[in-house]
């Protein structure tokens, strides 16, 4: 005697995980559905449903089926990139590091706002922008400091000459 379809057995968890996220007034549900088994499930096995059809030796039993696909959100390179350049500006390439991480930053910005279905890494974008901004203020601070001392002396001496 063969069986109609399948059962699945699924649970739900407490309302334990956080709130949906809202950006851009757009709602991105979290599923509180998980597998029977409880196990913690990430990226491909996460849209995986286990069939627990039980003893009996059912054909389908403990069987994988596919749930319909995630769309999941890609990392910005821009944003990627900004970070970088924010770093490598306090380090190896002291001001053009920074104007590469200020311009990327803002473009890494603006393509996350445009499509935030497709695209992540905003933190990543802001950290840079701030690396490249501090960085072209210490510079400019620097720049400042160093006429300034060098000029008052200059100026000494040559009132003095």
């Amino acid at each position: 005697m063969r069986m109609s379809a399948p059962q699945h057995t699924l649970r739900r968890l407490p309302r334990l995980r956080a709130p949906p996220r809202v950006l851009n007034n757009r709602v991105f549900p979290r599923s509180p559905w998980t597998a029977a088994d409880g196990a913690a499930k990430s990226g491909f096995l996460a849209r995986c449903v286990v069939s627990r059809r039980g003893a009996g030796g059912h054909p389908d039993a403990g069987t994988t089926r596919m749930s319909a696909p995630v769309a999941f959100r890609r990392t910005s390179t821009l944003a990627i990139v900004s970070l970088v350049s924010g770093l490598l500006g306090w380090s190896m390439l002291p001001f053009i590091g920074s104007l590469v991480a200020i311009v990327t930053g803002h473009l890494a910005r603006s393509e996350i706002r445009r499509r935030p279905d497709a695209f992540e890494g905003d933190g990543l974008a802001v950290t840079g922008l701030v690396l490249g901004y501090a960085m072209v203020a210490m510079s400019i601070l620097g720049l400042l400091f160093v006429f300034l001392v060098f000029g008052g002396v200059m100026a000494a001496i040559a009132a003095y000459a």
